[in-house]
């Protein structure tokens, strides 16, 4: 979320901000979990804080902030109600594919014979 730090007035008067400080906003779920939320739109942001400012920002530099930030999760337009389908939780392997610019595979993809006995996943073969 962008805050002003300096303002400053023009020439026909207009105000207008000279600096600003960047500080990221994460929600922690009743379990201690972190998520980042993230926006489709301004309508979305403005819907969850009407006061928040947007900042553009792509989807892979969102979620290396995240990883940064230690959050487990991304959570696209937190306050979308539920008869529109609420919120939606994009999970840690979503999060992870994203900051390192990989595609996604969920794993009901992943054939059984490249998964690990224990159900953990080994590395995949490059596409």
């Amino acid at each position: 979320m962008a805050v002003a730090t300096e303002t400053g007035t023009t020439a026909h008067g207009l105000t207008g901000d000279n600096g600003a400080d960047m500080a990221m906003v994460s929600i922690t779920a009743p379990d201690g979990t972190t998520v980042l939320p993230l926006f489709t739109s301004v309508a979305a942001l403005s819907a969850w804080r009407n006061d928040a400012r947007p900042v553009p920002v792509v989807a892979p530099q969102a979620a290396q902030a995240a990883v940064q930030e230690g959050c487990t999760a991304l959570l696209l337009d937190p306050a979308t109600p539920s008869e529109e389908g609420g919120p939606i939780l994009l999970p840690r392997s979503v999060l992870w594919a994203l900051a390192q610019g990989r595609t996604w595979i969920p794993r009901t993809a992943i054939p059984r014979s490249w998964r690990c006995s224990t159900g953990s996943q080994r590395s995949l073969p490059p596409r």
